[in-house]
């Protein structure tokens, strides 16, 4: 038995019933099976593997109780364990008493409380004691629930309940979930990569100490948000290192931005530039901060600056000048078509062999000139103009060794940077496999 827990040896009725009504509270104290008998009707509860011995009948409850060695009824083989509400272990119960128990554990008021609910809903006088022995019997099964769920989880989690109350089981439980949800949360972290310490009383979670789960958790939420905003500071380190590299062409895109604001902004050029314009220049910022512009697209983005001298509010920078030296490089950079010396504009065609797209810079004149480069042969002659734009203040060496560790750092935190490689033409597909003819027989 649990310490503290004073057991009934006693089975005299009066008593009994006394105590149950003191108590006003009945709860199950354990479940097991044995040699013994019920407190309420003192029938033998004996073992299932022994239930053949033939049980004497008593007269009356009053004989049964003061001889208990008689018995009458059929034994049951299954006994509850009662206990009252101030902890006192009042003795087995059969599951057929368990109702009777219940009824005389009820106190006067909680018993004159029950009938005249009864009474209000309804019920007739003579069928209150009926509907009584009702509700005795579903606070019983109840009981019973609780019970066998309780003992079912304790069993699961490998709990010995041999001397523990329903109030302990329970609690126990309670308990024995809350270690394996902190253990879960502990190894979830550890493998998330959060530095872990041991601690006799607990768990350092990245220098946070941790009792339970929910602290596990806050901790876990602390550590990601750092680890967010380490990301965000080295993205933007990266998207500032790359545009200080592009700078005249940044300065003139953030300018021609703010200046062309469409209504209700009510900037002074809303209506110099056209919104393809706009979005030519939205996309070469996000190209400079990917770190890799195409050269087409800073020609674009020149060929704006050119025009923007003559809004309302006109451009007095260094980029689109006609002695602009970046300028000029980039323009006379830019390859041209072969046949006629016109410009290049990038373009798409199928192959006629396999029906496959490529992608390929044609002559702006086309069908009138069908001069025409590939890819590969663009990016190579063009690859003077992007090194033109590069600012002459930072060294090469220098601005290549930052970009280096700056990559670096981003690969460590997990951040998803653009390669600064030159774009390629994918794969020439394989050619097809010719079908083998047929050939045909006459019959």
């Amino acid at each position: 038995m649990a310490r503290g827990i004073v057991v009934v040896k006693n089975p005299n009725a009066k008593k009994l019933h006394k105590r149950l009504a003191e108590g006003g509270k009945l709860r199950i104290y354990r479940m097991c099976t044995g040699k013994t008998r019920c407190v309420i009707c003192a029938t033998a509860i004996v073992s299932t593997r022994n239930r053949k011995v033939h049980i004497k009948e008593n007269p009356s409850l009053k004989t049964r109780m003061e001889d208990p060695d008689r018995t009458n009824g059929t034994p049951m083989s299954r006994q509850f364990w009662l206990q009252d509400d101030s902890g006192l272990v009042i003795g087995p119960c059969g599951g057929p008493c368990g109702t009777k128990a219940v009824m005389n554990s009820w106190l006067k008021e909680r018993r004159e409380e029950i009938r005249q609910q009864l009474l209000a809903s309804g019920v007739l006088p003579a069928e209150i004691e009926k509907r009584l022995e009702q509700v005795a019997h579903q606070e019983w099964l109840n009981m019973l629930k609780v019970y066998r769920k309780a003992e079912k989880e304790a069993t699961k989690l490998k709990i010995d309940t041999t001397s523990m109350t329903i109030d302990e089981i329970v609690e126990a439980v309670k308990e024995e979930k809350k270690q394996i949800y902190f253990k879960r949360e502990v190894e979830c972290a550890e493998r998330a990569g959060v530095p872990i310490k041991l601690l006799p009383n607990g768990v350092e979670v990245d220098g946070m100490f941790c009792q339970n789960a929910a602290d596990v958790a806050i901790a876990m939420s602390a550590w990601r948000e750092k680890k967010y905003q380490s990301k965000q500071q080295l993205a933007k380190q990266i998207r500032q290192f790359n545009r200080t590299r592009y700078q005249v062409y940044v300065d003139f895109i953030q300018w021609a931005l703010e200046t062309t604001e469409q209504p209700p902004a009510c900037t002074p050029n809303a209506n110099e530039v056209s919104t393809w314009d706009r979005r030519s220049l939205e996309d070469a910022l996000l190209y400079i901060d990917q770190g890799n512009p195409f050269p087409v697209t800073l020609n674009k983005v020149e060929e704006i600056a050119g025009k923007a001298r003559q809004w309302c509010q006109p451009w007095i920078g260094i980029l689109g000048m006609q002695k602009s030296p970046q300028g000029s490089l980039v323009a006379a950079s830019l390859p041209r078509c072969p046949v006629c010396g016109s410009g290049l504009v990038r373009k798409t065609g199928t192959s006629r062999a396999n029906g496959r797209r490529y992608d390929f810079y044609g002559c702006q004149k086309y069908p009138g000139c069908k001069g025409s480069l590939k890819v590969v042969d663009y990016e190579r002659l063009a690859g003077i103009a992007q090194a033109a734009v590069q600012p002459q203040q930072t060294p090469q060496a220098h601005a290549s060794k930052l970009l280096a560790h700056l990559q670096a750092q981003a690969q460590a935190l997990g951040v998803k940077v653009p390669p600064t490689t030159k774009w390629e033409d994918p794969p020439e597909p394989p050619k097809p496999v010719e079908k083998k003819k047929r050939r045909g027989y006459w019959s």
